[in-house]
């Protein structure tokens, strides 16, 4: 009797198991919908391109920096939302144009069923995006960011 219990004791394990690898899987589609929209974002950012950046967040956006104030030399936190993240966009000189070969890389942490972690570098920032698939759609709701102090250090060389 023991080790029937333990063998279905097991086996509901195991069927669990597998129910929730099934629960986060994604598929490729997925995959490739979060990555076009970090990279909607970074680029739309580089080329000044509202419309894209516009596609890539979601309404109730809200985007933290944190920066070391060049005057105090202290840590201070800057928010903005959704509406100023798509004017200054559209406001900002097209940097790809001045220099066709910036690099950006764009790299997928995690993804659950409806939700992703991504991060992008770029010479200026280093973003980690918080997504949501609501309505079939990827949108970024969080941005945390701070400047690429590595990359600035290696100018300043």
């Amino acid at each position: 009797m023991k080790k029937i219990e333990i063998v279905l004791s097991i086996l509901i394990i195991m069927t669990l198991a597998l129910k929730a690898q099934n629960v986060v899987a994604q598929t490729k589609e997925d995959k490739q919908a979060i990555k076009a929209t970090a990279l909607n974002y970074i680029e739309g950012w580089y080329s000044a391109d509202s419309a894209r950046m516009s596609i890539a967040l979601a309404p109730d956006l809200i985007k933290r920096g944190f920066i070391i104030h060049p005057q105090t030399n202290h840590l201070t936190m800057d928010e903005v939302i959704y509406s100023q993240m798509v004017e200054w966009t559209g406001k900002k000189p097209n940097e790809f144009k001045q220099n066709p070969d910036i690099e950006l890389e764009v790299e997928i942490i995690d993804i659950g069923k409806n939700i992703a972690m991504v991060k992008s570098i770029s010479p200026n920032f280093i973003d980690y995006m918080h997504l949501g698939k609501i309505y079939g759609e990827w949108k970024i709701y969080n941005v945390i960011w701070e400047p690429n102090y590595r990359f600035l250090k290696k100018d300043k060389k």
